[in-house]
């Protein structure tokens, strides 16, 4: 019987610990995302509080249907995911959202590790939504 108690003690500290890991790995997140996201100049051109500017805002975009049109001019309705949002980083003329169809986004300069970093801030401002 105590064998089972002090398990179950282990257990409760270590979901509390891995939650207090999870909270202290988002709020580096949120600051790195932040400072990226400013430091490039995405700050320019998206909201994260939902005005549309020269470019979508991109607080509310995750698990949305959207209709873009891809470089060849193909035209295709899609969900965002981490998928698309990475994409749209990495290759941001690959495929577009028809309203912004007229926005040119430069491609940034950055490397792959600050392009998950961007698109995991994106990804955590839309779950705090």
């Amino acid at each position: 019987m105590r064998f089972l108690q002090l398990m179950l003690v282990i257990l409760v500290y270590s979901q509390i610990y891995s939650c207090k890991k999870k909270e202290n790995s988002n709020a580096v997140l949120k600051r790195e995302g932040t400072k990226l996201f400013n430091d490039i100049g995405c700050v320019q051109c998206h909201s994260l509080e939902g005005e549309k500017m020269y470019g979508p805002p991109l607080n509310s975009i995750l698990g949305n249907e959207s209709i873009v049109q891809r470089m060849d001019g193909k035209q295709l309705k899609l969900i965002v995911d981490r998928a698309y949002i990475y994409r749209g980083i990495k290759d941001p003329n690959f495929e577009k959202p028809l309203s912004f169809l007229n926005s040119i986004m430069a491609r940034p300069q950055i490397s792959e590790q600050q392009i998950n970093t961007l698109t995991d801030y994106i990804i955590l401002i839309n779950m705090e939504q």
